[in-house]
């Protein structure tokens, strides 16, 4: 589509090249049977997927992407990259993998920081979003201070500062599941001057999950990957449940001339 407006779709999923049990060919296929207008497979460090020759849509945008990263440090979502990223192996790799996405037109979000099985240590600055919402709300279970290495619980005047440590610390004050800590991970970031765009993802390997639950929405000026690229980057983003998940709009009358 040429047109602007609101593009939902997934941010976080998986084919055969990696963690997930379908071909390029079948994920897509269902992909256009979803209801979601653009898709990116992340595939753990390689962009296999794009490379594939099903890898084609009429009806939805495909995404160039991948995921890159350890469980031990973290994983960040790849959107656009023009050269395949390294697996980072210290903090200042990571970051110099994440200006470079950037200089090349692309993306670069944190995934799911707070689960305990990758949480998010590599502590680096400039990222773009932070997947706030991954697979169900609830699903996964919250990561714990004792969980996290020293480096990251820094202290200053008495309070945990890295973001991870900050999100880990609330477990105490109630029942909260990694996705409720990820947004008290992007909240602590926003109030530290990043400016990052919210996002989600089903992180769905097969039909048993289903595509876009949770789902993105960005406001784009066409439906392309540069375009959805372009207003991620411009934060123009909110995330609801599903396909047919709730949605609040605002509106003001900035000039007060009666026009929304």
């Amino acid at each position: 589509k040429k047109e602007s407006g609101w593009y939902k779709g997934d941010l976080h999923v998986f084919s055969s090249y990696g963690e997930g049990k379908e071909s390029v060919k079948d994920l897509v296929r269902r992909a256009e049977k979803s209801g979601i207008d653009f898709m990116a497979i992340t595939d753990r460090n390689t962009l296999a997927s794009m490379k594939d020759p099903d890898y084609v849509s009429e009806k939805i945008a495909l995404i160039p992407a991948m995921a890159c990263g350890s469980d031990e440090k973290g994983v960040a979502l790849i959107l656009g990259p023009a050269t395949l990223p390294d697996a980072p192996s210290t903090v200042a790799a990571a970051q110099a993998a994440c200006l470079r996405v950037q200089a090349q037109g692309g993306l670069f979000a944190i995934a799911h920081p707070c689960f305990p099985t990758s949480s998010w240590q590599w502590g680096i600055r400039y990222i773009n979003a932070v997947e706030v919402w991954c697979r169900g709300w609830r699903t996964s279970p919250p990561v714990y201070l004792e969980q996290l290495p020293e480096a990251v619980k820094i202290r200053k005047e008495g309070k945990l500062v890295n973001s991870i440590a900050v999100a880990a610390g609330m477990v105490k004050y109630g029942d909260l599941s990694a996705n409720a800590q990820a947004a008290a991970f992007w909240d602590n970031e926003l109030n530290n001057g990043l400016m990052a765009a919210a996002v989600g993802g089903s992180a769905s390997g097969s039909k048993k999950i289903p595509l876009g639950s949770p789902m993105t929405v960005v406001h784009a000026r066409d439906l392309s990957p540069a375009g959805i690229i372009e207003g991620l980057r411009m934060g123009q983003t909110y995330l609801t449940s599903g396909v047919d998940g709730p949605e609040l709009m605002f509106s003001a009358d900035v000039l007060n001339d009666g026009k929304m």
